[in-house]
């Protein structure tokens, strides 16, 4: 089976997609982008925000503040009628 991927290419993906794990199941009151990304490998933020956006189509800043949008939105809210 071949992926069209050099190692160190699915490495970084791997990374990447780990890192947007974590930046959705973060709380933005308790981290930062910075701090995960730092604690993923990726230390020159610049280059990691426009690789991440390139890849997930929008900004990790986006992607953490995610959580906070839903985490206190109601997902029943019939069963409260």
């Amino acid at each position: 089976m071949r992926f069209e991927l050099t190692p160190l290419t699915f490495l970084r993906q791997q990374r990447f997609h780990t890192t947007r794990q974590k930046l959705l199941s973060a709380s933005p009151k308790h981290t930062t982008v910075t701090h995960i990304a730092y604690a993923n490998g990726f230390y020159h933020l610049g280059r990691f925000s426009a690789n991440y956006r390139q890849l997930f189509g929008n900004l990790p800043s986006k992607t953490l503040a995610r959580h906070h949008r839903y985490s206190g939105a109601r997902l029943t809210p019939f069963l409260a009628r």
